[in-house]
């Protein structure tokens, strides 16, 4: 039945509500709150001294959700005053004394929300009653309800003793008949809406904010009426505890926006992959009845026990989102262990027990805790989907993905442990398969563990690896035989992230497998895999003594290849023998995004024929095939000898041998081998019997053309029949004292016709004979991967008795077992979600959302697959992401400090201002044209930080949009200057989408904590599709008659230099999509610009030579860089390029591992390159210099067969600045201070002054190899942003110019401040220096130009005369500011009469900050009336 209200609402709808707070001034705290035309005012009078009185007993739901014993003995005194009463009044009461007592700043426990509720005659529920609706209710409820039972106060964690909370509610009062129905279910909506409406929403970064609910317009999902409520949280949230909050709230928002945006969907199961499902747990442990044949009576007891995955929530799954897809790969899945225990009877007869059981890790336990999948895939799919599963499962979790700990099983010191590459063992009780914890060696070992350490030949120790995605890439472990003691770990020092799955060792060695399959952070940063293997990578195999270090490793370098398995290594003379199954292709991770997963694994499954062209041709087919093969390494010579040991008959992995000899010379090795067939039909491997292999002997049955090939070795196959098929298969040793191969191999096997698991014990020296003894169950038997046969006393558990009882065994049909190839790798294993019947079931932590909304979702569920995810992303994930970054992120200015002024940004001018005021004059022969210079100029009032729940981001001082200001000169009519000035910002694309928005929107993401920037990443890609703003705010140069602005991380904008407009990025013509140096350079004698472009992800660096006119790259090369050296400028000389690579580095790995995203290493390597103009990265002669930090060359040019290379140098890095937790300003103070000619050599590199700066010389001898170094100066001044005649560079030039730092201007402001300028006479002696100085370096003459104290410049720059003259024949014009004053001006100083004063001082109309580079434009004004 539905009931007709007056005012339209729906039953369940409230009144608009709205509420004002601070209104009176001499209450404490003050607050009008109406719902619909019912309205109260509330006033809040204390703490003050007094005691209780006796009052109306509705304040005990105040009384409730106030802290009393925060202020003891005193009294609170709310005044409530009706306005207007049209229904409701006592809730509208209530939720005025709450927001009053928010006003006053009482501690509160909690919001208390109330409501009214009544009942028809019909026994239909009304919410929120007006007047005239009440008067025809039969019975009313009042229910005050608490927003959390969390604290909003950090100490205060749970609900006093004794506080009236009952199933979420504070009070209630109830008038009139309520039957059960009424108050026990149908108001259980309400409180869901009421109760909870601001969890979401507690802790709130933006106290700035005049009201949250202005950035909430989109979050159309809440209902009108509680959007006053955030208003109020929005401020309250400046007294909550952020990492506290982080614990409860944050978590819940991120659920419910991972819930909101990803779809979770099962990966279909073909019928032909039916036994790849997982099975459920018995929870008790099955006597096994059903044999065929006998087990043998000296089999031994133990337990055969084996590892694989078994995906919780019904299999693997696959998230669609707006970000793209993401999908678990085929070797992941929680662990699950499968037993067989075997323990013979009083009577000699044969006790078997089956169970299995999950490896229940930390992410196992957190996820069947929740019920339902939480982690996303991280694995495989689109990167924007794999970067948000990064960050996501981080924040939400504090884990990148799950620990499956799925693949496999081994013994250690009588402790048994199950393990996955992703994480550290899992200790297990063997008997009930419980597990037992993390095993980190007494917390030695804190990273990713091999699923196959092997133990060391005659030790007894355990010979371990780990492999993670960030540096260190692989180390190396060794572990104590009694397991308590870490003895040995060492850094292989590795390049790239090889997942390597096996270690080997030898009686002396460790062998290592470097293979082309990879791991790469920065690969799926720029849009490619995380995991890929490439073909044409290469491949090499590592010796190095058992307590060695990455120096004493000895790499042999071998055909590119996978081996993920290895049978065994072995000392044999000078050689290191390594056996393995190698094949040419990885099974892991599979094919490329966009291909056919099932059709790419069928093809690549299939058999190699014995008519068919040599497998080593690398068709593009059956490359997964693997063979048995042989490397043969000698320790003395270097030389490898490797060769196939099997044919193509069948294609093989899984090995294994008689665990007595791991590291000893064996005969014999055993594999599970492919069924290729089946494999290619099914599209994932099935392996449908087992190999014999017996490596001393010769295989007589082979083809002429193999015979001819190769030596194969001798192979007897146990064949299972048709549609049968193995994993786990392990060997079992008759003991020690007989032949190697006396033993059996013990394997699960499924029958995919009878759908039945069974276990089969095979004798191995009938290896090939059918008459076998199987352990047969009905059912399925459990899919895996790795296994073993595990001897131990059974007694504990099975005492004496055989019987049902004694065992607490009961029936249960088995199930069997996943093979998997290799691992659950990485360090990025993530598991994931079962699909959602409708998205709303998942809301539950969203019940700030109305009831009546729910279905809303359910509708934008289904409508999300037929939405195009690309349009979707420009619209409403948009608009969902601002709304969560309004809502985690506060944006708070960065403060300046007076001395710090001229830093702040100012207004533009929107139009030119002729100049009149100028002191002195410009000469007559001064050139026209313009006179620019660029530097930050923030929007929105300066610099900002971000306070949020993953933590701080804050701008560092180089960052802030570009502002350009010129100066027009122009000779008038009369021949008197006409002198113009303007500003203009430099308008980017993220300029404009910002100032669109007209507030800040990117989150900083360069300088804080790890998580705030890896977030800052995410969302500022998600939102807006770029990383970081473009700031275009480093330097202005000309090319081929147009004019650039530009910086780093980005490509140059063109610029109108009459205007300033921005007219677009420059590509040159869509060839360059890169960043771009901010100081490219003009080849001398042809006019080409040569350019380089830096980037945090591979192709670090990348160097270009553009047309003379602008309109063509003729030439692009990867330097091929092993990192991202933050090089900032490039050199030429008549025929090279210069690249100064310096450890100044951008490290995304690092950054990932907690590190900063910029760092400078101290005693990092530095180097100069020398190539070709037209080179290519083999062409580069490298040059070793001393460590520092150059951002700035003066020039380079060739003297003989030397490059020489001046810059200017120091020992440390101004970029970024201090890490993180250090103090700022004091940092930079102290890197500033002047170094003192009585203090020791500046180069003993104490932790002070580090910053200063010299002008130095590299002398490269290109034919020997020599590096020549050297200080120009000494240390009067520092000194940095050089300039020569440009007439001159990359040719040998006499002179140069310098800004030089006020060093106590500097370290007084913790910013650099110049004080003045220098002239450099390379060719001529410094003559006025201490004898000290001479007697270190031959130093150069220098001539200062010193400003009065108190001014400052930027951005000067070498005005020439023109052609012909004498090189030093010209200006210096610069930008100053006098902070005594606060005026600026520009300098012009004649460069011959260096030392005097400036021959004009322009003034300028408005304050010009402090920037960076400056050039002049020699050029026409012939539309000078346009300015």
């Amino acid at each position: 039945m539905e009931i007709d209200r007056a005012d339209g609402r729906t039953p369940n709808q409230l009144r608009p509500l709205s509420c004002s707070r601070n209104i009176l001034h001499r209450a404490h705290g003050s607050a009008s709150w109406s719902q619909g035309d019912t309205k109260v005012l509330a006033a809040v009078y204390g703490p003050k001294a007094g005691t209780k009185k006796n009052e109306n007993p509705e304040k005990a739901c105040i009384e409730s959700i106030c802290i009393l014993t925060v202020n003891p003995n005193t009294t609170t005194s709310i005044i409530v005053q009706v306005v207007h009463d049209d229904g409701a009044l006592l809730p509208c009461a209530i939720n005025a004394a709450c927001a009053a007592l928010v006003d006053a700043g009482i501690p509160m426990k909690h919001l208390a929300v109330a409501i009214c509720c009544c009942v028809a005659e019909t026994g239909y529920v009304l919410l929120d009653p007006t007047k005239l609706e009440e008067q025809k209710m039969k019975a009313f409820a009042y229910l005050v309800f608490p927003n959390s039972i969390l604290s909003v106060l950090p100490e205060v964690s749970s609900p006093a003793k004794g506080e009236p909370v009952e199933h979420g509610i504070i009070t209630s009062i109830t008038h009139g008949a309520m039957s059960g129905l009424a108050s026990g279910h149908a108001l259980l909506p309400v409180k869901e809406i009421m109760a909870s409406s601001y969890l979401a929403f507690q802790v709130n970064c933006c106290q700035h904010k005049s009201s949250i609910s202005h950035h909430f317009h989109v979050f159309k999902t809440l209902s009108s009426s509680v959007k006053p409520f955030l208003g109020e949280l929005q401020q309250l949230s400046s007294r909550i505890d952020v990492s506290k909050a982080i614990k409860n709230t944050s978590v819940k928002f991120l659920d419910a926006f991972v819930d909101h945006v990803f779809e979770f969907i099962d990966q279909p199961l073909l019928p032909i992959q039916s036994n790849f499902a997982p099975v459920d747990e018995l929870r008790a442990a099955v006597l096994i009845k059903s044999i065929e044949g006998e087990i043998p009576d000296d089999f031994p007891e133990g337990v055969y026990i084996r590892n694989g995955p078994n995906p919780l929530f019904g299999g693997f799954k696959s998230t669609k989102s707006l970000f793209g897809r993401s999908s678990h790969i085929w070797v992941e899945g929680e662990g699950m262990l499968h037993a067989l225990y075997f323990k013979k009877g009083l009577d000699g007869s044969w006790i078997v027990v089956y169970n299995n059981r999950h490896v229940e890790t930390e992410t196992f336990k957190l996820e069947k805790q929740r019920n339902r999948p939480s982690f996303l895939p991280a694995i495989e799919g689109d990167s924007p989907a794999i970067l948000s599963a990064y960050i996501l499962n981080l924040l939400r979790f504090g884990k990148i993905n799950k620990y499956i700990s799925n693949t496999n099983v081994f013994e250690h010191s009588g402790k048994f442990y199950s393990v996955a590459e992703n994480h550290i063992p899992q200790e297990i009780n063997i008997f009930t398969l419980e597990t037992l914890g993390n095993w980190d060696v007494n917390g030695t070992w804190n990273r990713p563990f091999t699923s196959h350490p092997k133990k060391a030949p005659g030790t007894g120790e355990l010979v371990i690896m780990g492999v993670d995605a960030t540096r260190p890439f692989v180390e190396v472990g060794v572990i104590s035989a009694d397991g308590n003691k870490l003895l040995h770990k060492v850094d292989l020092k590795l390049n790239r992230c090889s997942l390597c799955h096996e270690i080997g060792v030898t009686q002396r060695y460790n062998v290592f497998l470097d293979y082309p399959l990879s791991i790469d952070i920065s690969r799926l940063v720029r849009g490619g895999p995380l995991i890929k293997y490439e073909n044409e990578g290469y491949a090499r195999i590592g010796i190095m003594p058992r307590y060695g270090n990455a120096d004493s490793i000895k790499w042999f370098d071998v055909e590119p290849n996978c081996t993920f398995h290895i049978l065994n290594c072995f000392e044999d003379g000078d050689e290191v023998v390594v056996w393995g199954c190698r094949a040419l292709e990885s099974i892991i991770p599979g094919p490329d995004l966009g291909l056919d997963k099932f059709e790419w694994f069928s093809r690549k499954f299939k058999h190699i024929e014995p008519v068919e062209e040599s497998f080593d041709a690398r068709t593009n087919d059956r490359l997964l095939f693997c063979r048995a093969y042989e490397w043969r390494l000698n320790m003395q010579t270097g030389e490898v000898k490797e060769r196939n040991l099997t044919g193509t008959e069948f294609s093989m992995d899984f090995p294994m041998i008689n665990g007595d000899y791991p590291g000893l010379q064996n005969k014999y090795g055993y594999t599970q081998i492919v069924d290729s067939k089946a494999s290619s039909a099914s599209g994932l491997p099935k392996y449908g019997g087992l190999a014999k292999l017996y490596f001393e002997e010769k295989n007589t049955e082979i083809s002429m053309r193999e015979v001819q090939s190769e030596e194969l070795i001798k192979v007897e196959y146990h064949k299972f029949e048709e549609g049968v098929f193995c994993t786990g298969a392990t060997f079992v040793s008759k003991g020690r004292g007989l032949e190697e191969d006396d033993g059996w191999i013990i394997n699960f096997v499924h029958n995919e016709n009878t759908n039945t698991s069974q276990v089969y014990i095979i004798d191995t020296k009938k290896f090939s004979v059918d008459d076998y003894f199987l352990c047969l169950e009905r059912g399925r038997a459990a899919s895996a991967k790795l296994s073993d046969f595990l001897r131990r006393s059974l007694q504990s558990q099975f005492s004496g008795n055989s019987s049902k009882a004694g065992l607490g065994i009961r029936t249960y049909p088995v199930k069997p077992v996943k093979e998997i190839m290799a691992s659950s790798y990485l360090a990025f294993q993530v598991n994931c979600c079962r699909q959602k019947s409708s998205i709303s079931h998942h809301f539950h932590v969203f019940k700030t959302l109305s009831s009546s909304v729910k279905p809303f979702l359910g509708e934008l569920q289904q409508l999300s697959s037929r939405i195009d995810v690309s349009k979707a992303i420009k619209n409403t994930s948009v608009k969902f992401l601002d709304a969560f970054v309004d809502h985690v992120f506060e944006f708070m200015d960065q403060p300046l400090l007076p001395i710090q002024s001229n830093f702040a940004p100012v207004d533009e001018l929107r139009a030119a201002v002729l100049i009149k005021s100028i002191e002195g004059e410009i000469p007559d022969d001064f050139p026209e044209g313009v006179y620019i210079r660029n530097g930050s100029n923030p929007l929105f009032g300066g610099f900002k930080s971000t306070k949020s729940l993953f933590g701080r981001s804050s701008h560092i001082w180089v960052e802030g949009e570009g502002m350009l200001h010129a100066l027009y000169l122009k000779k008038g009519v009369d021949g008197s200057w006409i002198v113009v000035y303007n500003n203009r910002h430099v308008e980017t694309e993220t300029f404009k989408l910002e100032k669109q928005r007209n507030r800040p929107s990117f989150l900083p993401a360069v300088e804080g904590d790890s998580p705030a920037i890896l977030s800052a990443y995410i969302l500022n890609l998600f939102r807006f599709g770029k990383i970081n703003k473009y700031f275009s705010n480093t330097n202005v140069f000309e090319h081929s008659g147009k004019f650039y602005s530009v910086a780093e991380n980005h490509v140059p904008q063109e610029i109108n230099i009459f205007t300033l407009e921005t007219l677009g990025n420059w590509d040159v013509n869509g060839t360059w999509n890169r960043p771009f140096t901010s100081h490219p350079k003009k080849a001398p004698g042809t006019g080409e610009l040569v350019i380089m472009g830096v980037d945090a992800t591979r192709p670090f660096v990348e160097v270009g030579v553009i047309s003379a006119d602008g309109n063509k790259l003729l030439h692009k090369v990867d330097l091929k860089l092993n990192r991202c050296s933050l090089c900032h400028e490039i050199g030429v000389t008549q025929r090279y390029n210069v690249f100064l690579d310096y450890p100044l580095s951008i490290d995304i790995s690092r950054l990932v591992r907690g590190g900063p995203l910029i760092k400078y290493e101290n005693e990092g390597y530095a180097r100069i390159g020398i190539m070709p103009r037209y080179g290519d990265a083999d062409s580069i002669k490298w040059f070793d210099v001393e460590p520092n930090c150059t951002f700035h060359i003066f020039n380079c040019f060739e003297d003989g067969d030397e490059v020489v290379v001046w810059g200017c140098r120091a020992l440390e890095s101004i970029i970024p600045g201090p890490d993180l937790g250090l103090d700022k300003f004091e940092w930079f103070s102290r890197k500033f201070k002047h170094i003192e000619p009585v203090e020791e050599s500046f180069d003993a590199r104490t932790n002070d002054r580090l910053l200063f700066c010299r002008p130095y010389e590299w002398r490269l001898n290109m034919q020997t190899g020599e590096v020549k170094e050297r200080n120009l100066i000494g240390t009067k001044f520092s000194m940095d942003f050089p300039m020569i005649n440009g007439d001159y560079t990359g040719l040998q030039n006499k002179y140069g110019y310098t800004q030089i730092v006020d060093s106590k201007a500097s370290s007084a402001s913790g910013l650099p401040k110049y004080g003045g300028l220098a002239k450099l006479y390379f060719e001529e002696p410094n003559t006025e220096i201490s004898m000290r100085e001479v007697q270190s370096k031959e130093l150069i003459k220098v001539e200062y130009h010193k400003f009065e104290e108190g001014v400052f410049c930027t951005g000067a720059t070498f005005v020439s005369k023109g052609r012909g003259l004498e090189e030093d024949d010209g200006w210096i014009i610069t930008f100053v500011h006098n902070e005594n004053t606060n005026t600026s001006q520009v300098y012009v100083i004649d460069t011959k009469k260096f030392s005097g004063e400036p021959i004009a001082k322009i003034t300028l109309p408005c304050r010009v900050p402090y920037g960076f580079h400056g050039a002049f434009m020699s050029t026409p004004l012939h539309i000078f009336e346009a300015l």
